[in-house]
C-alpha cells in the first residue's frame, strides 16, 4: 500500500508566460476542505523540504495524466516563508493555457 496523501487545495497565484508561483499552504490558517476544517502546523513541510530525494508533483485537478511540475526535473519548486509554503512551477506550455477558467 502506498503512503500517498492528496489533498485539495487553494492554489493563491501569479501567471507569468509559463511559469506559476503562489501558496501552496498557508500555516495556521483554518481551511475548509469540505466536510471538515483543517490547519496546517508549521512543520508540515519540513520532512519533504529537508530531503532531496523526495519528488513532489504538481497536478491539475490532482489528476495524474495531468502533470504540471516536478521536484525530480525542476519544474516544481517548494520553498517554506514564515507564513507559507510557496510553490514555483515552470510549465511546458504557457501557464494559462495549464490553468482552469474562472
Amino acid at each position: 500500500m502506498s503512503d500517498i496523501e492528496r489533498r485539495c487545495l487553494e492554489l493563491r497565484s501569479e501567471v507569468k508566460g509559463n511559469r506559476i508561483s503562489g501558496y501552496a499552504s498557508v500555516f495556521n490558517e483554518r481551511a475548509d476542505i469540505g466536510p471538515f476544517l483543517e490547519v496546517i502546523a508549521r512543520t508540515a513541510f519540513d520532512a519533504v523540504l529537508a530531503d532531496p530525494a523526495t519528488d513532489v508533483r504538481a497536478f491539475l485537478d490532482h489528476d495524474s495524466g495531468k502533470l504540471l511540475g516536478r521536484q525530480s526535473s525542476s519544474t516544481l519548486r517548494l520553498s517554506q516563508i514564515a507564513g507559507a509554503c510557496i510553490s514555483r512551477l515552470i510549465c511546458p506550455t504557457p501557464a494559462q493555457d495549464a490553468m482552469p477558467a474562472n
